[in-house]
């Protein structure tokens, strides 16, 4: 399922704690990781007045099983054609870049995972889009803040840009890891008790083949869990206690299916608001992801994010991935 792990980072401490759990990931399922550090170009386009593009050769990363130290990792930048030097500070940004991504290439090269270092100019959001699509990423791994925790990589902008509009699933890492843990990138992440939240519908359920493929890799157990104060308008909401009979069926049947794939979920029903019940049980548990999709009912309400998943992704303090 997953065959190429984009990572954007900006050079902090608290971006790069989501390398943690994307060379973690990459190891354990063989797939490439693709760095992706954008810069600030202004004017970067080429004398014909087309914005700069590159072509890679991601089909040999996809393929590559291995690397030893020896090797040397995949360095693409933009080539910009300006037609005049290029400022120092944009000189320095670039340079800095490529130290700060072949450092930690090589750190993944030397766990076996193939690496692709890229380096683009801004708009940043929509450059991790493109670079996704180009890739053919299959999933994304951020931190939800970047430098300074209120900068660039901010969610309610970068990242909630982002989550807005992939079409792949995003992990977004707490920056709650940084230097001063002493772990290195050798050192594994997995996920042992994984949360997943739903509401009823087919399109909440969609998450389920990401939370399957991450539970079998690292034997996490998996708690399905709804709540049922509000799974409709005050108006008409049912007696609490076929509310909750009707929770319990739902998931009952979602956990039966997936034990068919060896997956043997826990289902847990809580009455209240969906977000804070989800944040609560998450403490409870104490669980180490959130795995939930930004949608639910109709694709327009409770998991819309801006609603349920975007207050969780806000306030989790653990790992949240998002399936739109």
């Amino acid at each position: 399922m997953y065959k190429t792990i984009l990572v954007p980072l900006d050079g902090s401490e608290l971006a790069s704690a989501a390398l943690l759990y994307a060379g973690s990931l990459a190891k354990s399922v063989g797939a490439a990781v693709v760095l992706l550090r954008v810069t600030p170009a202004p004017g970067a386009i080429h004398s014909d007045g087309r914005a700069a593009m590159l072509k890679l050769d991601y089909q040999s990363l996809r393929t590559a099983q291995s690397y030893s130290p020896e090797d040397k990792p995949l360095r693409t930048h933009e080539h910009l054609e300006i037609g005049h030097p290029q400022p120092p500070w944009i000189e320095h940004e670039m340079a800095e870049a490529d130290r700060y991504l072949i450092a930690i290439s090589a750190q993944l090269m030397k766990l076996g995972i193939p690496t692709q270092t890229l380096i683009r100019p801004d708009d940043i959001a929509g450059t991790i889009l493109d670079v996704a699509d180009e890739i053919q990423a299959d999933m994304i791994v951020m931190a939800s803040h970047g430098r300074g925790g209120i900068g660039r990589f901010l969610l309610g902008s970068v990242a909630d840009r982002v989550v807005h509009h992939a079409k792949v699933p995003v992990l977004l890492i707490r920056p709650t890891i940084t230097a001063g843990d002493d772990k290195s990138l050798d050192a594994t992440t997995s996920f042992r008790k994984i949360l997943v939240p739903l509401d009823g519908s087919e399109l909440a359920t969609r998450v389920l083949p990401h939370v399957q493929q991450l539970a079998s890799l690292s034997g996490a157990e998996v708690t399905l869990f709804r709540s049922y104060l509000d799974l409709v308008g005050s108006d008409d909401a049912p007696d609490p206690e076929i509310a909750r009979q009707t929770a319990g069926s739902y998931l009952q049947v979602i956990a039966d299916n997936m034990s068919k794939q060896s997956i043997h979920p826990h289902t847990l029903i809580e009455r209240g608001r969906a977000a804070e019940c989800i944040l609560d049980v998450a403490e409870s548990m104490p669980a180490d992801l959130i795995a939930m999709s930004t949608h639910g009912r109709s694709g327009i309400t409770r998991f819309l994010m801006g609603s349920v998943a975007d207050r969780v992704a806000r306030h989790a303090h653990i790992p949240v991935l998002l399936v739109r």
